[in-house]
């Protein structure tokens, strides 16, 4: 059976790590804080990759965490591009 001073050192092991990790927690979130307000406003964070095959169109596509996929067009295609936007 353990006595009290070895639940206290374990105790104070603990409460070491947990402040450890919450050190470490603070610091990341400090580091995500400074380069959201390094990005300028109304900006993706991520990079954005042009289509090579169709340079003049304009798609949005947004891929959730999920899997959920939405796309919408900012214009609409005449009716000589139209078999370019079949296949997407």
């Amino acid at each position: 059976m353990e006595n009290d001073s070895d639940k206290f050192l374990k105790l104070e092991v603990r409460q070491k790590n947990t402040q450890a990790v919450l050190q470490d927690i603070q610091t990341q979130l400090g580091s995500v804080a400074k380069a959201v307000a390094q990005r300028a406003p109304s900006t993706l964070l991520v990079h954005t990759i042009p289509n090579p095959a169709v340079p003049n169109a304009h798609l949005s596509v947004i891929t959730t965490r999920s899997g959920k996929v939405t796309a919408r067009s900012l214009f609409k295609p005449d009716k000589g591009k139209q078999d370019l936007f079949q296949h997407l």
